[in-house]
């Protein structure tokens, strides 16, 4: 598989912001809400709040678009957000 730059990049920021999150667990009163998601929940919702879309994170991850879709509504539903007009990538930015 050839990766190009923007795959690189975008490789770089899932693993900063996945840093960032292991990191900041240890702060005092840290609301983590990544405990409630399995590990490629993680790197998806990661990816969402970067402001990838489903198709982008597909192609990112050789996923299908269907099965991006469906880690996506069990984020929702893992974060009480189902059946609510909440932006997922919205909602995943303000809970960190």
């Amino acid at each position: 598989m050839k990766c190009n730059e923007e795959s690189q990049q975008t490789f770089l920021k899932s693993i900063q912001s996945n840093l960032d999150e292991i990191t900041s667990s240890f702060a005092p009163n840290h609301k983590n809400y990544l405990s409630n998601l399995t590990p490629a929940q993680v790197q998806i919702a990661n990816l969402i709040k970067q402001g990838q879309t489903t198709k982008e994170i597909a192609t990112l991850l050789n996923l299908s678009p269907a099965t991006i879709a469906c880690h996506r509504q069990e984020i929702r539903k893992r974060l009480f957000l189902t059946n609510k007009k909440t932006n997922l990538q919205m909602a995943l930015a303000t809970t960190s």
